[in-house]
């Protein structure tokens, strides 16, 4: 009688995953530059139907190539090359500039990010939690979260710190906890 023997486990080191990040800067300038180049390929193919006869009318690259034949230095020059030499470093800048973080990480075993919309969603559901509050919503940011909790009673400040201490105790598990701002309206009873 033959018996299978299963594999010991062995322990697998994961790396950790990136940290959540914007798109990059440069991103949004190669847009534009390919917007631009698509639309200068599409008057090259247009002057081409029209040089083979495909469709009539005038081409327009040879009446552009005229126009800038026809220029001469000027005093306009020095300025325009200045322009576009800061032009060229504002890109570089923007292309080599770090992406910036769009998450916050949670203190946890393996690597776990909440968003900033997660952040506020979390504060407020923790927020309706507490006695006393029958509506919350909140705004958040990498630095703070907005409660605005609407309550049945003002019992001058108590309920406000005790919303304060449960969103607190709740955002702890995050590695740089956001500051807590608490917000409340009385609602009038019928």
């Amino acid at each position: 009688m033959t018996t299978l023997e299963t594999p010991a486990a062995q322990h697998v080191s994961l790396r950790p995953g990136p940290t959540p990040v914007a798109a990059a800067g440069a991103s949004k300038v190669a847009v534009a530059l390919a917007l631009v180049l698509a639309a200068a390929g599409g008057v090259a193919v247009r002057d081409a139907v029209v040089g083979l006869g495909w469709a009539s009318g005038s081409t327009w690259l040879p009446a552009v190539a005229d126009t800038v034949d026809g220029i001469t230095p000027g005093g306009w020059l020095v300025p325009a090359g200045v322009v576009l030499v800061l032009l060229g470093l504002l890109l570089m800048v923007i292309a080599l500039s770090p992406r910036r973080r769009t998450a916050v990480a949670v203190r946890a075993e393996t690597p776990i990010y909440l968003s900033v919309d997660g952040i506020a969603k979390l504060a407020a559901a923790r927020a309706r939690d507490v006695a006393g509050v029958v509506d919350a919503r909140a705004t958040a940011s990498k630095r703070r979260v907005v409660l605005r909790c609407r309550v049945t009673r003002d019992d001058g400040g108590a309920l406000r710190s005790t919303i304060t201490d449960a969103v607190t105790q709740t955002l702890g598990a995050l590695e740089h906890p956001p500051r807590v701002v608490v917000r409340t309206r009385t609602e009038e009873t019928s």
